[in-house]
């Protein structure tokens, strides 16, 4: 097939409040309030064909991100939309002063995704295909629970989403009272059953080792599979340190920057369960870099959020544990999307990736 240049690249924020999509409050995990979810949209154009990337914040840096891919232009524009690897490359050496991490893989995985998606409609093919493996379906597990929820609210929620088959249920810990964390999780742990796993998220709460532990030892009779993040994502040598002593599984990645900081996260042997995020990998092209890293160690990847993007790619790794579905990141913001079937959730029979907004999340454009 002949070169598609790609001819023009345009960007959109899509911002939706949390309220609109339901809360009456901010979402809040132990880290921070999320006011509202944030979009950054790429569109490359390449003769009738559109591809379509994006980047995700909730309600943090999203003009940075935009402004960083407006940087982009001058490489994307031009490109052969049948080569997202060589574009990929190109946008790292465009950044390679500031620093391709950060603001920039956000701006990279935007554009990368979209370049891939652009490649597969040109072929004709579904976004997996193009990745070389079947649309075979893949487990789901919910993240429920975010400190922001009261008990009921959190019993309510959990009830709900288990209507859906889901294989296991995440709920958030790093209360300020520990107590507070083994009511919540007793609580969900009493719903789950003993059918489905129990995972518990301390969105890097915890400062220390020693503090870690013992937040743990709180919840050592409970039946919990993994902890996720109990250390801020730079303290790799306590992360290992936590893992050989911790009561249950450690999983983490998803706060790590392009294959490089996953790589730094299972050779130091931090973690039984790697988690890398799409967008701070820096989009699709070195995600499947980070799958062969986590592979080689012959660990199991269960990547963070993004279940409408992750399901097309995680086929292509065969540690694949689980796709992470967070309902309130996800419900109603999507048209067209990957759907959980009987906790089971397979990618679109679509040329590309196939993921539309939903036209009222697209009316917030600015």
């Amino acid at each position: 097939m002949p070169a598609l240049p790609i001819s023009d690249l345009t960007t959109a924020h899509l911002s939706v409040s949390t309220s609109r999509l339901g809360f009456q409050k901010p979402l809040g995990t132990a880290g921070k309030a999320l006011p509202s979810l944030d979009y950054v949209t790429v569109r490359l154009k390449a003769g009738d064909l559109e591809g379509l990337g994006y980047a995700f914040t909730p309600g943090f840096g999203a003009q940075a991100i935009r402004a960083c891919i407006e940087e982009l232009r001058a490489v994307a524009v031009g490109a052969d939309g049948l080569a997202p690897r060589d574009l990929w490359e190109a946008m790292a050496r465009r950044l390679s002063f500031t620093g391709p991490e950060g603001i920039g893989a956000f701006a990279m995985a935007a554009v990368d995704i979209a370049c891939w998606d652009l490649a597969a409609q040109a072929h004709k093919i579904p976004l997996y295909r193009m990745l070389g493996h079947e649309a075979k379906p893949l487990p789901v597990y919910a993240t429920v629970g975010l400190l922001s929820l009261s008990l009921d609210e959190l019993r309510q929620q959990t009830a709900k989403i288990l209507e859906k088959g889901v294989h296991g249920v995440k709920v958030m810990v790093g209360h300020p009272d520990p107590r507070q964390d083994l009511e919540r999780v007793r609580a969900v742990a009493s719903l789950v059953g003993a059918t489905r796993r129990l995972m518990i998220d301390a969105n890097c709460a915890f400062r220390t080792v020693s503090e870690a532990l013992d937040r743990m030892a709180v919840l050592r009779e409970l039946p919990v599979f993994w902890i996720e993040e109990p250390l801020q994502p730079y303290q790799i040598e306590d992360l290992g340190q936590f893992r050989r002593r911790a009561p249950f599984k450690t999983a983490s990645g998803e706060s790590m920057y392009l294959p490089q900081g996953i790589a730094r996260l299972v050779e130091r042997g931090a973690v039984d369960i790697a988690q890398p995020d799409i967008l701070r990998m820096g989009g699709i092209t070195p995600m499947l870099r980070a799958f062969g890293l986590i592979e080689a160690k012959n660990l199991l990847v269960a990547p963070h959020h993004f279940p409408e993007l992750m399901t097309p790619l995680l086929g292509a790794s065969p540690n694949a544990l689980y796709i992470e579905y967070l309902p309130y990141f996800v419900d109603g913001v999507f048209e067209q999307a990957p759907v959980i079937d009987r906790g089971m959730i397979r990618p679109l029979d679509v040329p590309g990736h196939g993921i539309r907004f939903h036209p009222d999340v697209l009316k917030t454009a600015q």
